[in-house]
């Protein structure tokens, strides 16, 4: 007697060949139809990139069935954990180089993986905010520092660097080499409290007068 993990499992092959399949427009992409067949619900290219409701441009591509308003979430990772404390779902980055660069490790200045926000607009995305890990200097079999940046966007359609941790935790706001556990630049200077709440800051803001770091109160 079959058991009903394999029922089920024959079950969902037949569901999943039951959808129609059509050659695509590229060579060697497989693209399979919604049930209406009005949209593409998933799409392989000959690169080996996947799209779901998307052609893809990354090797994973996933859009939502609506546009970027509706907030609606695409993705959820979950998992059962084991007795170890340190299992538990996740999102992993690696990067290497080919050989003949720095012996295939990450050298000063490379990417190793970022988390991009950002939005549609006039006709290409845009990426307004990012958190990003970069190589530090060279990596070699005794070590990698790396360092962790926080970018944000203004006015403008780009982001930039507000706030970064180096490998040694120095972190900095408004500077990107911090030479102590907390580096800041950029404070506002005002002659007293008075003339600092005129400015429009408010209780618990910094202000600098001189050298002398004050709280607004």
């Amino acid at each position: 007697m079959r058991s009903s993990k394999s029922i089920m499992t024959g079950v969902a092959v037949l569901a999943a060949l039951a959808l129609p399949m059509v050659a695509g427009a590229d060579t060697n992409k497989l693209v399979v139809r919604n049930a209406g067949d009005t949209a593409n619900a998933l799409v392989v290219t000959d690169g080996g990139k996947i799209g779901i409701n998307v052609t893809p441009t990354y090797m994973l591509h996933l859009i939502g069935s609506g546009d970027a308003t509706t907030g609606a979430g695409i993705f959820a990772l979950t998992g059962r954990t084991s007795v170890s404390s340190s299992d538990s779902p996740g999102f992993s980055f690696m990067r290497n180089n080919v050989s003949s660069v720095n012996g295939g490790l990450p050298r000063a200045g490379d990417r190793l993986g970022y988390f991009g926000f950002g939005s549609f607009i006039s006709g290409g995305y845009k990426w307004l905010t990012n958190i990003a890990v970069f190589a530090e200097s060279n990596a070699n079999t005794s070590g990698a520092p790396t360092y962790l940046t926080f970018s944000t966007s203004g006015n403008a359609l780009t982001a930039s660097e507000q706030m970064r941790i180096t490998s040694a935790g120095n972190v900095g706001i408004g500077t990107t080499a911090p030479k102590s556990k907390l580096h800041v630049t950029g404070i506002v200077e005002y002659v007293d409290n008075a003339a600092a709440a005129a400015a429009g800051l408010t209780a618990g803001a910094i202000y600098r007068t001189g050298d002398v770091l004050k709280i607004v109160h």
